[in-house]
Order: structure tokens, then sequence, then C-alpha cells
């Protein structure tokens, strides 16, 4: 049979009655993509619409009498009619198509911040013009990886968009109107010929920036070199009504989240470069479109809430700590001499008192003066100097 070197193949027949052995005589066209699969929960697949797909009487989900495709499996599965031991062939479901979305060219440069120190993480709103978007539709951030000599974010753009105009990421369902007239439009109508790089210094890109699903971006660490994208930064579509929507029918506001930290490569790639800014209409598809650019930048409330810790600790709180030993200092200072300077007066006092118990001594004709009084004996360096007992009074 027809089935791929798993020994399982899918494909899309126009009705039920066809979902037979007939359908996988040739050759299988689906492939399953393991790196986006759970083998104990799914496996997803992915095939070529075939020719009676493409035409006006695909099938929509609007009303009408258009029967709808099948979607026809062969091989063996954890499957009710697949309990025997060879392979079968299962209806899986029916399929409905939605029309292409038509998306504008952003004209502005996305600027999403990144916060590190408080709440890390990023939130950014991007609001793009898009017709027929659904919710499975996807905004993804990629990075540009110029050659390390081209530092000039605008010719980083020209050869990304001369690449992705080259590979086809960029096809007639993205409107120029925002570009009309410019080095922009002119490289992705010439398919990003080297003609139309005249005056760009730096080198071509080898392939488009919009080459990943976003299901290949689902990953916690970021290899650049091999992945050349930044995980996890997905921007998926608000609901009708969301804040941001504004009612328009023909604008979709998809939103950019996450709650961890940006790697060490991850910063070195993103920071002070451009990045591309793709579109996909499902999170299946292949390759993206490229629909403008982003500038991925430290957050500023965020790097002035480092900054002022930083500058308090390490500055101003040892400052405040030595402004505050300097005026203890000088208080210590300040009471020692209050304190020496109160022990003198108390000194003179006694001295005082004293000189006056001898005066009135004299007056009196007392003849000697043997007695201090007790208290002048717990005076440390006080003045006294008792007369011998028989020694004249006079002075």
């Amino acid at each position: 049979r027809g089935a791929n070197r798993t020994g399982m193949c899918i494909t899309i027949v126009p009705r039920r009655t066809a979902c037979n052995t007939a359908a996988f005589l040739g050759p299988c066209k689906s492939r399953a993509l393991w790196a986006e699969s759970n083998p104990d929960k799914f496996l997803r697949f992915t095939l070529p619409r075939p020719p009676f797909s493409l035409g006006a009487s695909t099938p929509t989900g609007q009303a009408g009498g258009v029967d709808h495709h099948i979607l026809c499996f062969y091989g063996r599965g954890p499957l009710v009619a697949q309990a025997g031991a060879h392979p079968a062939v299962v209806v899986l479901g029916q399929l409905n198509y939605f029309p292409a979305p038509a998306v504008h060219f952003i004209h502005s440069v996305v600027r999403i911040g990144v916060r590190t120190f408080l709440n890390p993480g990023w939130r950014q709103s991007v609001e793009i013009e898009c017709a027929n978007c659904t919710d499975q539709s996807r905004i993804v951030v990629q990075p540009i990886l110029p050659e390390i000599r081209c530092r000039d974010m605008a010719q980083q753009s020209l050869v990304a968009v001369a690449a992705a105009a080259r590979d086809g990421q960029v096809p007639e369902d993205v409107d120029l109107a925002h570009q009309q007239h410019s080095k922009m439009e002119e490289i992705i109508r010439s398919r990003g010929a080297a003609s139309s790089l005249s005056g760009v210094t730096c080198q071509p890109l080898k392939r488009g920036p919009c080459v990943q699903t976003p299901g290949e971006l689902g990953v916690s660490d970021l290899d650049v070199e091999e992945k050349g994208a930044l995980s996890s930064m997905v921007g998926r579509p608000l609901p009708a009504g969301s804040e941001g929507v504004g009612g328009v029918s023909t604008t979709t506001t998809f939103l950019l989240q996450n709650a961890r930290r940006l790697l060490a490569k991850e910063r070195q790639v993103f920071f002070h470069h451009r990045s591309a800014l793709c579109f996909y209409p499902t999170p299946s598809t292949s390759e993206g479109w490229l629909i403008g650019f982003a500038a991925v930048q430290m957050d500023g409330p965020d790097m002035q809430a480092f900054i002022g810790f930083v500058c308090f600790f390490g500055v101003a709180l040892p400052l405040i700590c030595l402004v505050t030993a300097l005026l203890q200092y000088n208080k210590y200072e300040q009471c020692k001499q209050h304190v020496h300077q109160l022990r003198l007066e108390f000194q003179r006092d006694q001295l005082d008192r004293e000189m006056s118990l001898r005066r009135s001594g004299v007056g009196s004709g007392a003849g000697t003066v043997g007695w201090l009084p007790h208290w002048h004996r717990l005076l440390p360096g006080a003045y006294s100097s008792p007369l011998p007992r028989g020694a004249s009074s006079a002075i």
C-alpha cells in the first residue's frame, strides 16, 4: 500500500464512500510530525491538499449544499475498528476549510519590552489589519541572524525582506499598502533579486526568517544556531470584543505574553537587533508570512526598578549608614564633652563651698578645720586639702 515508513497514512477524499483501500494505492503523501506529536496521546501529520479541495466548491462551514470532505486513515492504531492484525481503513472525520487570511504589512516597528528584574516575562498586544483571521492564527517573533558586521537595523530589515520574498514568505495575501513607493516594496516586487539590493552593504540571508511553525517553538531552552527562533514568543488572537479590537471586524489584536526570563543566548540574539514578525494562518503552517518587524528590548519601568535597586543598596544605603555612624560619633563626642563640663562645674561648686566653710571658720575664731563633707570623697578628682589637727587655720 501507499503507507509511509511508519506504516500509517492519511489522505483527504471527497466523500465518505471514497474512504477505502483504493484511496491509498499510490505513494503516501502525508508525513508524521514527530517533533509536534505526543505518541501517548496524539500523532500530528502534514499532507498537501488534493486538487479537488482547492476549487470554489470547497466546504467552508457556510450554509450550502456542498458535501464535507473526509479525512481517511490507513494503518494500525488504538482504534476499535483496527483491532485486527491487518491494517484497516478508518474514517477520522469531516473537514471544513476557512478562507485564506489577508494581512496588511505593519508600517511601524513593534516594540516588545521584556521584564527581567520584577515580574519577569513580557506582555505586548499587536493590532493587525487582517481579514478572515481565525482563533487558530498566530504571530511569532523570529530573530534575524545577519552577519556580524551588519549592525545597521535598517539594513537588517532589508536583507530579511529580500530573503523572505525570495523564499515566498511575502505572498500576495500580504497587503503592502503601507509600504508603497518604498525600498521594501521594490525588494518584495522583485522577489529579492540582487539588483533590488543596491546600496545595501549587508550580505543577504541564506533563508527567510519565517521558517518554523509555532509548534516548533514550544521548547524551554533555545539553541540559536539550530533553532534560530525565540521559544514561546507566540502571539494568540484575543477573542472578539476584547480590549484593543475596538469592534472593527477587519482588525485583530494578538497578545504576546509569557512569564519567563530570556535566556542568555536569546538576549544576545534579540537585544539591539531587528526581529521579524511572522504570521501563521494555523499553528501547523510550515512557513509563515513576513508582516512586519519587531524590536525586543528591556522594559523601561523594569530597568528603572533595577537601576533604583542597585543605586539604593549599592550607593544610597552605604551612604546612609556612613552618615548615621558619623552622626552617632558626633553625638558621643558631644555627650563626652558635656559630661566633662558638668564634672568641672560640680568640682568648682564644691571648691567654692569648701572655701566658704574655711572663711566662715576664720571669721568666727575657730581654731582648725578638720572635717569635710562625706560626699567629698565620692567625687573622683575632686580637690581636697584637709588641714591636720592642731594646725593653724590662718591662710
